[in-house]
C-alpha cells in the first residue's frame, strides 16, 4: 500500500502499482508505502501503542509479526507518521491521537501489506502540514469543505463514497487523487473549488451527482477512466475551464458530448 505525491504541497499525487519502485517514479517528490520501494529495508511507518503511548520506528520488513509483537496480544497501534521514501523529507504525520489510522487491532494487523495495492489511508496537506486519515466515506462531517488551506489529497482506498459537497469551497484545493475504491461522487462535492486544475475520475464510479465540479473555474483538464459512462446530474461540468472530457476508446454511453463537454475517446 503505497502512494507517491508528485508535490507534496500542489501537482496531482500519483499512485504507483504493485511492483513499481522509485525509479520508476522520476518526479516524485514523496512517496508513502508499508512496503519497500527503492530497495532496502526503509523506515516506512511511526506506530502508537495504546496501552502507554510508546512510539516506534519500523521497517518495511517489520511489517507483520515484528510489529505485532511490540504492539502486544489484545492492544491496538495506530500510525502517527509515514515516512517518505524519496529522500525529500516530506514525511506525512497525524499528531492527533483519535485520527491516527488504526495498523494493528488487539494484536492483530488489520492490512495485508504484500497484496493490497493502494494506500489505505487519506492523506491531506493543509498550510504546510500534513494529516493522514482512516475514512470509508468523505461527507461535510469530515470538515473538508470550506478549508480554505486545503492545497492537495489523496484520498485512501478505504473510501468508497465522496459525499454531497465534500470538498466544496476548498478555493485553494489544486490536486487531488481520487482511488478506484469510490463509486459515487455525490452533487456539489467540489462545487468552487476555484484552483482545482485537474482531475482522474476512476473506472469504480457509477454516478456523478448534479454540479459536482460546478464552478471549478481552472479544470482544464478531466479524464474519465469509466468504460460505461458514469449516471450524471444536472451540471455536472458547468463553469470549468476545460471544453473536453477524456474517456477510453471503446468506452459507452458517453455519446459526443457529456455534461456539456466535447467527448475525446483516447485513453
Amino acid at each position: 500500500m503505497h502512494l507517491a505525491l508528485k508535490s507534496a504541497m500542489s501537482r496531482i499525487p500519483y499512485t504507483n502499482k504493485v511492483g513499481e519502485t522509485l525509479s520508476s517514479i522520476a518526479d516524485s517528490a514523496a512517496a508513502y508505502s508499508l512496503r519497500a520501494l527503492g530497495g532496502g529495508d526503509p523506515m516506512v511507518a511511526r506506530v502508537r501503542r495504546s496501552s502507554d503511548d510508546a512510539e516506534k520506528d519500523f521497517t518495511a520488513s517489520d511489517m507483520g509479526a515484528a510489529l505485532e509483537y511490540w504492539v502486544g496480544s489484545g492492544i491496538d497501534g495506530h500510525v502517527t507518521t509515514a515516512y517518505d521514501q524519496s529522500g525529500n523529507g516530506n514525511d506525512a504525520t497525524e499528531s492527533t491521537t483519535s485520527s491516527q489510522p488504526k495498523i494493528v487491532d488487539s494484536g492483530v494487523l488489520v492490512l495485508d501489506v504484500t497484496e493490497d495495492q493502494s494506500f489505505p489511508y487519506t492523506v491531506g496537506f493543509q498550510s504546510g502540514t500534513s494529516q493522514i486519515r482512516d475514512l470509508s466515506s468523505i461527507t461535510t462531517s469530515d470538515n473538508y469543505s470550506f478549508n480554505q488551506n486545503l492545497t492537495s489529497l489523496y484520498v485512501g482506498s478505504n473510501v468508497t463514497s465522496i459525499g454531497s459537497y465534500a470538498f466544496f469551497g476548498c478555493s485553494s484545493l489544486t490536486s487531488i487523487t481520487i482511488p478506484d475504491s469510490v463509486t459515487s461522487i455525490g452533487s456539489d462535492a467540489f462545487g468552487d473549488c476555484s484552483s482545482l486544475t485537474s482531475i482522474t475520475i476512476p473506472d469504480s464510479v457509477t454516478s456523478i451527482g448534479s454540479s459536482a465540479f460546478f464552478n471549478c473555474l481552472s479544470l482544464a483538464t478531466i479524464n474519465c477512466i469509466a468504460t460505461t459512462a458514469p449516471t450524471l446530474g444536472s451540471n455536472a461540468f458547468n463553469n470549468v475551464s476545460a471544453t473536453d472530457i477524456h474517456v477510453p476508446a471503446g468506452a459507452t454511453g458517453y455519446g459526443t458530448t457529456y455534461g456539456g463537454l466535447t467527448v475525446v475517446a483516447d485513453l
